[in-house]
């Protein structure tokens, strides 16, 4: 009979080691939950943050393509105006170079 008592006492010893090491565990296991709960929040965060940097840029992207699209057609604008304007002063260069021998003929039947 002693050895019951024995076996019982070693059984109740067992069982008392497994049940600190399992709360030993529980409690590892509650503090990676915390650290678990933690990184995915800094990890939603840093989601959030980065979506809202890449909205912005967008944004100002769309805002800096508009404007370039405007200095563009600006600029064409512009070119088309400069080539009209060149195109009228090769045209007055051209009409003064023909005048300019009647001009000599009748600038030397002038002073004759």
């Amino acid at each position: 009979m002693g050895w019951v008592i024995a076996l019982f006492v070693l059984t109740a010893a067992g069982l008392a080691a497994v049940a600190e090491s399992q709360r030993r565990l529980y409690r590892r296991v509650d503090r990676l939950q915390h650290t678990l709960d933690a990184v995915i929040e800094v990890q939603d965060r840093l989601r959030e943050w980065t979506e809202d940097r890449v909205d912005a840029v967008d944004e100002r992207a769309a805002e800096e393509h508009s404007a370039l699209a405007q200095l563009v057609a600006e600029s064409r604008r512009v070119a088309s105006v400069v080539d009209r304007q060149h195109r009228r002063i090769v045209g007055l260069h051209r009409a003064v170079g023909a005048l300019r021998p009647v001009t000599a003929v009748r600038t030397q039947e002038f002073y004759s």
